[in-house]
């Protein structure tokens, strides 16, 4: 399987680490970028499958760098979530003038993160693990637990489980 291209763009150390727990590095390849210029470069070059990026940024904000994608035709394809602390509503004004694809607030909620991925990106269902068989019981210990169902009595039935386990 193909892994999955994400850039995460943050001038915040801590940000980009937190999101990076998000992902399951078997499926996607993380690209990051700090600033919104080197952002830009690398969505160029590398043609990820969706950017998360930060609105504040240093050399070039994220609304500017956002613009600047969605007004390429090679790649404006390319599905832009806009991060920003949500105190603001003139930031969320301008990440839609942008032109993104979504907005997340600050601090980031992991499920909340995740729906957003899925939406954008069609992953694999999850499976729960198969539950292992249980071992047919011994014979005797069969034996026992019919002559406590019969009889109806209680303490050998909790003595049956404490021997089964």
């Amino acid at each position: 399987m193909q892994k999955r291209k994400v850039l995460l763009v943050d001038d915040v150390q801590l940000f980009l680490e937190q999101e990076k727990t998000f992902f399951n590095r078997e499926i996607f390849d993380l690209l990051v970028a700090r600033s919104g210029i080197e952002a830009l470069k690398i969505v160029k070059e590398e043609k990820p499958e969706l950017v998360f990026m930060d609105l504040y940024m240093p050399d070039m904000d994220g609304d500017r760098c956002c613009h600047m994608i969605k007004s390429d035709r090679e790649l404006r394809g390319i599905p832009v979530i806009m991060v920003t602390t949500g105190v603001d509503e003139d930031d969320f004004e301008r990440c839609w003038q942008a032109g993104c694809d979504d907005i997340i607030t600050k601090p980031i909620h992991r499920h909340y993160f995740l729906a957003i991925i899925r939406k954008y990106i069609p992953l694999p269902e999850r499976k729960a693990p198969p539950r292992p068989l249980r071992p047919d019981p011994p014979a005797a210990s069969y034996r026992l637990f019919r002559e406590c169902e019969y009889r109806g009595d209680l303490h050998r039935n909790a003595q049956f489980a404490a021997a089964r386990d």
